[in-house]
């Protein structure tokens, strides 16, 4: 047998894997008729505000709940959401955010206080929840789904908004490698308006 026919196989699954490299970035920019963002924020941003619960492109687009962008762990009773119009957050101060539900009849509702360090952090004047990567297989493919990062500021008319991250690669059918990033921008308008 020719040594040279051996080698010449991995090379050409080589060539042929790096021919089908899939790459996928999907980057959305700042809407540029949206308010400017505060960003003049030492550390953690003031986030306070009554804010309606479905984004403010919810007709155009598909709707994004402001509790699905939020740590699961702040979401007190399933119950309270089907008939959730707003959520006020309080904060940040002394290292806490708040996060109040109003009840469906008009009651006390529930709060959650979530804390620096532990639930979110501060980075250039912008609040950060992270959830962690995670390995997948499964159907002939497997990778890793990189962190998911959610950075939320206020706007100058007092909106909130927030720029999801996050990227994930792997191989598909054993041999195709595979990349995928994304990043997109939801705002959530005031409740008074």
């Amino acid at each position: 047998m020719n040594i040279r026919y051996l080698f010449k196989i991995p090379l050409c699954m080589i060539a042929a894997a790096l021919l089908l490299t899939a790459c996928s970035t999907q980057s959305q920019p700042y809407p540029r008729y949206w308010s400017p963002m505060v960003l003049n924020q030492k550390e953690c941003p003031d986030l306070s505000g009554r804010y309606q619960v479905n984004n403010s492109d919810c007709q155009a687009r598909q709707c994004e709940s402001l509790y699905s962008k939020l740590p699961p762990s702040s979401i007190p009773d399933r119950s309270l959401l089907p008939d959730l119009r707003e959520i006020e957050l309080q904060g940040v101060r002394e290292g806490r955010l708040q996060i109040s539900y109003p009840a469906k009849d008009g009651g006390p509702g529930a709060t959650i206080s979530l804390q620096r360090g532990t639930d979110f952090q501060c980075e250039k004047g912008l609040l950060v929840f992270e959830t962690p990567g995670r390995f997948m297989a499964g159907d002939g493919a497997f990778g890793r789904q990189n962190a998911l990062r959610r950075y939320f500021s206020r706007t100058t008319d007092g909106s909130l908004v927030m720029r999801e991250t996050g990227s994930s690669g792997g191989v598909v059918f054993l041999i195709v490698p595979v990349y995928l990033s994304n990043e997109t921008w939801m705002r959530w308008l005031p409740s008074n308006k």
